[in-house]
């Protein structure tokens, strides 16, 4: 009997967590939707679905979903590539890779608040890092990278990225060291280029549940 109420007992103050800050204001946030209140009014008038009604015909709405998707195209895919590399370049356990890999990991623990703050001086106008380096190479720039259309998306892509790669390669690491090393070597000793370890082996045995 101890082992069925054990688990949900240290789990109660995770769940109560989740039931406050997570599952009740979503809940909350759904059935206020069914409302239409004005600060000017006392009450709020129920309007069914009408408010939704009006988000779909929205053409801002549609454009801020086909944003959010490409947001999420252009962090997921690369973040996940590049950890996938560092986890295969860094899987051996030496004393520099140790340390490479803290340093990959190390945006992760950068409060979100921190990590704005360095990237606003990197895409600061005329005066940041980047432009700095790129007036050493093609002259003067004042470039507003998060201020214009054409490059805001990539450069809060860039930003995902470098904040989530790092842990998405301790994932990967974990995979790898818990792939028998004899089953690369035996491929390896069998012809095997390391391209095709990797494929062939490595790839698949990662993706195995």
């Amino acid at each position: 009997m101890r082992k069925t109420w054990l688990p949900w007992l240290i789990l109660s103050p995770s769940l109560l967590f989740l039931l406050l800050f997570t599952w009740f204001p979503l809940g909350r946030s759904v059935y206020d939707s069914l409302f239409d209140t004005r600060m000017a009014s006392d009450g709020a008038q129920y309007v069914g679905l009408d408010n939704f009604a009006r988000l779909f015909a929205d053409g801002v709405f549609w454009q801020s979903l086909v944003n959010n998707l490409l947001y999420i195209l252009l962090t997921v895919v690369p973040g996940v590539t590049l950890a996938l590399l560092l986890a295969v370049a860094l899987s051996e356990n030496h004393r520099v890779n140790r340390w490479l890999r803290t340093a990959f990991f190390f945006p992760m623990i950068i409060p979100m608040v921190s990590a704005a703050a360095l990237w606003l001086f990197i895409f600061m106008p005329g005066l940041g890092l980047l432009d700095h380096y790129l007036a050493k190479l093609f002259g003067p720039m004042n470039n507003n990278w998060l201020g214009r259309s054409n490059s805001a998306l990539l450069a809060l892509a860039l930003i995902g990225v470098w904040k989530f790669a790092g842990y998405y390669m301790l994932f990967f690491l974990a995979g790898l060291q818990s792939i028998p090393a004899s089953t690369r070597e035996a491929a390896l000793m069998e012809g095997a280029t390391r391209t095709q370890v990797f494929f062939k082996v490595t790839l698949p045995l990662l993706r195995r549940p």
